[in-house]
């Protein structure tokens, strides 16, 4: 956008790179990162399905516990 400037003169070259690098046109780069806890999702689809009675309370206690089985694992490889 701004090209090169031939100059000869290195202060006014100098004020020039400061006015266009502090101009608020910089490339800057901004990396965010969003984790979503799920499990409370996730448990209250087990509860839904088990009100509904299309879980039993044994199918119920069994999906719960490899929920917290593979949330203790993700955690674990996290750390």
């Amino acid at each position: 956008m701004f090209g090169y400037l031939n100059t000869t003169n290195d202060e006014e070259s100098t004020q020039v790179q400061a006015n266009i690098g502090h101009s608020g046109n910089s490339d800057v780069d901004v990396f965010t990162h969003i984790e979503v806890d799920t499990k409370p999702i996730a448990y209250a689809m087990l509860c839904s399905l088990y009100a509904q009675g299309k879980l039993s309370k044994n199918e119920f206690n069994l999906a719960v516990r490899k929920l917290e089985a593979l949330m203790n694992r993700n955690k674990k490889q996290s750390n």
